[in-house]
């Protein structure tokens, strides 16, 4: 998984990556929002609804079944 925002301009890889399990799942997770907290405007919309709950709200539109029942449509 690679983040990448703003002037940034090389993605970052995650560090937490590891082999796989739960125990990578979290690390990754918690990594993620640590960056995207970093990252949001003071006093933005994205802000005030929290770095967690956005977090949650990305990793679930994550997924190709959207895009698969569309061109299938």
């Amino acid at each position: 998984m690679l983040m990448s925002a703003g002037e940034q301009r090389a993605a970052e890889p995650l560090a937490s990556l590891g082999g796989g399990g739960q125990d990578d799942v979290a690390g990754v997770l918690g990594e993620f929002e640590g960056l995207l907290a970093a990252r949001l405007a003071p006093g933005s919309a994205a802000a005030k609804l929290g770095a967690a709950e956005l977090v949650r709200r990305l990793v679930g539109h994550l997924s190709v079944t959207p895009a698969l029942q569309f061109a299938l449509w």
